[in-house]
């Protein structure tokens, strides 16, 4: 018992929050694995370090009783405050305090206490004040962790000792000095150094120095991952006049980090089962360029607990399919499980004697979809409720978050290469009733254009011919397009679009809206364009809703209402359904021969000209394309005049 204890600690030493130039930062963390019959225990230790410069260096040596030196480095702008917080746990809930080092040669060399910092030893912060100079300071703590009832340990020949809580007064007033044996189960080490750089032009956060924002998880967050599933962690930092270029992170060794957008990442690791029951620190901070300077914004670190997988995902080109295990959720209510758009009746989940199963199209039942440089990533979670009218909940429910990952040079779009099928809908009042969307050579609206075409093309600037319909037994009904947007991908989630209708307001300057036949019909058209990057398709997806036909009290009586309109409502039963996503796709477009011949037929000169101009800007822009990686895809139309 006495050895499992002394290895119980599980400390992370900071990760460094000083620039490229000279960035140096260490983990090392202890981790019981089994008890042998000898007594003795193996443990798993995890260490690692970051050097200034790129070359192969381990040298850390374990003597008795004192394990887990290293030297790390942080920075902190001269002028602005900013508290550390040591990330320590002990999983048998022992307290756990950080002092000075008070014993030269054992716990510390020089055994000073730099000028300008204050340590709340009780909560492990650092916190820096201010100094009269600019440079590195060195830091020699120590790192304990105390019962808090008195513990007998039983050693294997048979001897024990005891182990006493920290006194009040003591754990009041702070430590500060070495205690007896006799409170103390373990001491580990922490070195690292401050580096107090020049003065910041401000030190609010989110000007110069970046702030973390909505979805970053905040300090000291407990999140759970599952055996060989890939966990994510999602970070954003934002800053006014400095731009947000890197994140830097720690964690364990197969951890990875992903560009999603400017000042947006994802870290990504997969446990494995070795790992299972671990609690894993992983922390990060952003990092951001104004001229020739760098600033990191506050650090943050969360601990991942490692679980047994909760559910078994297939994918494939078109849908994913996700397996849930009865037996890990004792209290599980397999009538009470939706996904993320239970509005969707073709999106229930059903079970047999020892799962819960869904089969979840790509594009359907909410699913999410996100891409990086390499990969698509669609994301689904199973969620318990417990009225299907909630949309809010203090109470905690299961929540299985499962994902399928594509390489965008593979095959995952040859799912969306189809006609999309009619929708057919239940709604109270409403009875059953169904929404067309088909696309139509002219503004005759006359045939439709045959399904077996698709993927249609269409040249840049063509007109493309759109119509909505419902079908519906309720006569007494009209139907309002409240938004349209494109996409490259079949899916209303997917971030960003580019919208056409909004708030029932055409937003893109070469939307026709043409007359109906009838009230249930939506008939427009839009000036073809190409999305901006690598995309070669387009979806239209369209928020569309039924009213009761002369009501003024509708949503579809209103029409268009412009974002600065703040009218809130409660949608009233029975004259107006929800509103109901439908799409159609894939667009191919293509530029126009006259557009090609344009560009082959350029002056050889002033394509050379042009050519050693770019390579001029190359050069110039080699060092920030190096550093900062391209932005996320733009969007918009492109004119067929356009070179």
């Amino acid at each position: 018992m006495a050895s499992f204890l002394i290895f119980s600690v599980q400390v992370l030493l900071l990760i460094s929050v000083a620039s490229a130039s000279h960035f140096t930062a260490g983990t090392v963390r202890v981790v019981p694995r089994e008890k042998h019959l000898d007594g003795s225990i193996q443990v798993d230790i995890h260490f690692r370090e970051t050097y200034r410069f790129c070359y192969n260096y381990f040298d850390w040596t374990c003597w008795s009783g004192n394990c887990g030196n290293t030297l790390e480095t942080k920075e902190v702008p001269s002028n602005c405050p900013r508290s550390y917080h040591l990330m320590t746990v002990d999983p048998d809930g022992d307290r756990v305090i950080c002092r000075y080092g008070t014993i030269i040669n054992r716990e510390c060399a020089s055994c000073n206490q730099p000028q300008g910092f204050d340590l709340d030893e009780i909560n492990c912060v650092l916190h820096y004040r201010s100094t009269s100079y600019t440079g590195t300071y060195g830091f020699e703590l120590v790192v304990e962790d105390f019962p808090r009832t008195t513990i007998s340990l039983i050693s294997t020949n048979g001897t024990s000792t005891q182990r006493f809580p920290l006194p009040a007064h003591r754990y009041k007033r702070g430590i500060n000095q070495h205690l007896p044996i006799t409170h103390i189960f373990c001491q580990i080490p922490l070195q690292f150094s401050v580096l107090v750089d020049s003065p910041a032009p401000s030190c609010t956060e989110g000007e110069y120095l970046p702030r973390f924002v909505y979805p970053t998880p905040s300090h000291g967050d407990h999140l759970n991952a599952q055996v060989n599933e890939e966990f994510e962690i999602k970070v954003k930092a934002v800053a006014d006049y400095s731009i947000v270029g890197d994140i830097i992170f720690t964690g364990p060794l197969t951890t990875t980090k992903h560009r999603i957008a400017q000042g947006e990442f994802n870290i990504r690791w997969t446990p494995t089962l070795h790992q299972l029951g671990d609690q894993v620190p992983i922390c990060f901070i952003a990092e951001a360029a104004f001229s020739y300077q760098q600033y990191q914004s506050e650090m943050r670190c969360v601990w991942v607990h490692v679980e047994h997988a909760k559910a078994n995902v297939i994918c494939n080109e078109t849908s994913m399919t996700v397996e849930l295990e009865k037996a890990a959720f004792k209290t599980l209510d397999e009538d009470h499980l939706r996904l993320n758009d239970p509005s969707n009746t073709a999106c229930r989940l059903h079970s047999n004697g020892t799962h819960v199963i869904g089969f979840i199209p790509l594009n359907e039942c909410g699913t999410m979809i996100k891409e990086d440089d390499e990969n698509l990533v669609f994301s689904n979670e199973i969620t318990t409720f417990e009225d299907v009218r909630d949309i809010i909940t203090r109470k905690h429910l299961l929540e299985v978050q499962f994902s399928c990952q594509y390489p965008k040079r593979g095959n995952v779009t040859l799912g969306f290469t189809v006609h999309r099928d009619n929708r057919t809908i239940t709604e109270k009042g409403f009875g059953t009733f169904t929404y067309n969307f088909e696309f139509y050579p002219d503004n005759l609206f006359g045939a439709m254009v045959n399904p077996s075409l698709y993927p249609l093309e269409y040249d840049v600037g063509e007109k493309i011919y759109m119509q909505i319909e419902a079908t519906s037994s309720v006569n007494n009904t009209v139907l309002f397009v409240d938004s349209c947007s494109a996409s490259p991908y079949d899916n209303p989630n997917y971030q960003p679009t580019y919208p056409i209708i909004e708030n029932g307001c055409t937003l893109d300057s070469t939307v026709v809206i043409y007359p109906p036949s009838h009230n249930k019909q939506f008939r427009f058209s839009i000036d073809a364009f190409k999305f901006i990057g690598l995309h070669d398709q387009v979806y239209i997806s369209c928020s569309v809703i039924l009213c009761e036909a002369g009501n003024l009290n509708t949503r579809c009586s209103r029409g268009c209402v412009p974002p600065t309109y703040n009218h809130r409502r409660k949608r009233a039963a029975l004259i107006e359904t929800g509103a109901h996503f439908i799409s159609q796709g894939p667009l191919r477009l293509r530029s126009t021969p006259e557009r090609e011949s344009s560009v082959t037929g350029l002056n050889l000169n002033v394509a050379f000209i042009a050519g050693c101009l770019l390579a001029a800007i190359a050069m110039i822009c080699g060092v920030m394309i190096h550093r900062f990686k391209r932005a996320a895809v733009r969007y918009q139309p492109l004119s067929t005049t356009e070179q």
